[in-house]
């Protein structure tokens, strides 16, 4: 503006032209900082990117059968293991007990104790190493993850929702749930009414 107002003094441009420059000045800086701002979410992004591709890339430790069982239904459970660690500290030892079909179990217990330990080698996050799961008299290792996953409900103890609605929440599981199977399904888990509230 200064270096204008010389200019306009020394008869070199008009004030049109200054306003005019000063207009256009003004109409090139929004997609400057745009474009700037983009190219730090680009940068961002592949960074993110990156992440995201070694973490695909990495090996599971669980493997899928070659030759998995073609059924999976409920019934009875068993669970035989001699024991199991993370990384080589001791978790479970000496869990033995079967369910029937129906039964129900409650697992109580301090912090560490192993209750989300029972749940995640259930849902195959890991596998059992000294012992087995059964389900209906087949080792849990002989289903696809996909099947006996699909089978299990589980709630764990920190919850998180997704930012997005109540009916998305509840089909992340099966996004193909009908709006009629999502309230059956919260009528069911006795939230329902807390949602319709």
């Amino acid at each position: 503006l200064l270096v204008g107002a010389f200019m306009i003094k020394a008869g070199q441009v008009t004030i049109g032209n200054l306003v005019t420059f000063m207009t256009y000045l003004d109409m090139l800086v929004w997609p400057l900082m745009a474009v700037g701002f983009l190219f730090n979410m680009v940068q961002r992004g592949s960074v993110s990117y990156e992440r995201i591709s070694q973490l695909l890339e990495q090996a599971s430790d669980v493997e899928e059968s070659s030759h998995p069982l073609t059924t999976i239904s409920n019934g009875s459970l068993t669970y035989d293991i001699n024991h199991f660690s993370y990384d080589k500290e001791e978790t479970l030892t000496d869990i033995h007990f079967r369910l029937e079909k129906g039964q129900t179990l409650g697992l109580v217990g301090q912090t560490g104790s192993g209750k989300t330990s029972l749940i995640k080698l259930l849902l195959r996050e890991y596998d059992v190493t000294d012992g087995a799961i059964c389900l209906n008299n087949h080792n849990i290792k002989n289903y696809r993850l996909k099947d006996l996953r699909h089978l299990m409900g589980y709630v764990p103890q920190d919850q998180f929702l997704f930012a997005t609605s109540i009916l998305e929440n509840v089909r992340f599981g099966n996004p193909k749930l009908s709006v009629e199977e999502v309230e059956a399904a919260t009528r069911l888990s006795h939230v329902y009414n807390d949602i319709m509230e």
